[in-house]
Order: C-alpha cells, then structure tokens, then sequence
C-alpha cells in the first residue's frame, strides 16, 4: 500500500464499506496500530501502517502517484484531524455541522478523524487546492486540524469504524481560499486619495455613535 503505484481502482461505497466492515487481518494490524500510539511507540507504528492499504479519495493516477501523473479529480477533499480528546462527539459534531461532509470515521489510531467533502471537479492542482483552503478557513478552529490532506496525491490508509458516518446526498462546498500568508502585497495597488462628501463623513459619524451608545454593559 505503500508503494507509488496505483494498484487499481475501488468505489466511493466500497471504500466506505471496507472501513465499517473490514478484514480481520486488517482489523488485527489497526489493533497494533492503536496500542503503538498509545505506548508513544511511533516507529512501530509507522512500520504498522506500511500493511496497509492506501486510498487516494481526491484525484486517479496514471502509473504513480504523482501531480504530474493525475488523470483527473474525483471531486473529494479528504480532512484530518489528530490528538481528539473526546474523538467520538467531536466526530459526530463535525459530522452533523458539515452538510459537505459525506463520511466521517476514526482514524487508524482512533485518536483522531477523517472525513470526506464533497467539492466541485476541478482540472487543475490550484484550482484543489482553491477549495481546500476554503474548508481549511473553517476547519483550522479545531483543534487537531492537519494542512498536509492539501496534497491530492496524499495516501488515505484504511481504518476501521463500525460506526462510521456516511451522508447520502452531501451540499458541495463551493467557499475558495488561499493559503495563509501566500497573499503578495506587491501586486496591490495604492489606493487613490479619497475625497468624501459631508453627506458621506455624517453619515460614518451617526453610524459610530449609535454603535457606541448601543453598548450597555462591560461585556462589549
């Protein structure tokens, strides 16, 4: 599962199936997977997750998984989050909160989440990573969220959930964004010295004084 090669191709609802109800051999390495993380064992727990199979849920591939051997996006942004405290309610909430949201479960380790969203089909890298972004404006005020799912090429290993959420007709997220601290100041223009009108510079005056006097208490 490891390797770069693209073994081969599976459905959206086979996928999802193997997470509620995989193999044993599967569920046995999760096990371990799970106690690794719990005794801090992290590279056994690397080595562990090497048995298993990986998805890329967000783009198909020709002959390996690279940007440049991309045949086409499938319309699914993958979200991680780790170290969940109380990672069964935060994944029902986030579940519930998301109407993009097509499935949420736990991650191998069930110390945390993954979850599929539905975005529009792009053609291109930047237009992915467009729409991840704009998720990632909403998901980065919760703890644990990871920024390394904007790699389309990523590998999504299988987990296991008996319980895991799936939504049959999820509302496309349609928000873009960009990434943090990539905006460049230069292509800015200065802005033209601006003249306002007396009506203009009245009407900002009443406006700031009615917020001002509308505030009753120290909690503003």
């Amino acid at each position: 599962a490891s390797k770069p090669n693209p073994l081969g191709y599976v459905s959206i609802d086979v996928f999802l199936d193997k997470i509620k109800n995989p193999s044993k051999e599967v569920k046995d390495i999760l096990l371990q997977i799970e106690a690794a993380t719990k005794n801090s064992n992290k590279e056994l727990k690397s080595d562990l997750k090497k048995k298993l199979y990986g998805f890329t849920p967000s783009a198909t591939f020709k002959t390996r998984r690279a940007y440049s051997d991309i045949i086409n996006f499938t319309g699914l942004a993958v979200l991680d989050f780790d170290k969940i405290d109380y990672v069964n309610e935060f994944k029902s909430f986030i579940f519930n909160t998301y109407s993009s949201i097509l499935a949420c479960w736990l991650s191998p380790s069930s110390k945390g989440i993954k979850a599929l969203v539905k975005i529009p089909i792009v053609k291109t890298i930047d237009q992915f990573k467009e729409y991840f972004y704009g998720i990632a404006s909403e998901m980065q005020m919760y703890k644990g969220f990871d920024y390394t799912t904007q790699n389309a090429s990523l590998l999504l290993f299988i987990g296991y959930d008996k319980n895991i959420l799936i939504r049959k007709n999820p509302i496309e997220w349609t928000i873009k964004g960009i990434k943090r601290n990539a905006f460049d100041n230069k292509e800015v223009k200065p802005i033209k010295n601006i003249h306002p009108t007396e009506k203009q510079k009245a009407w900002v005056y009443n406006w700031y004084s009615d917020v001002i006097n509308s505030i009753t208490n120290n909690g503003h």
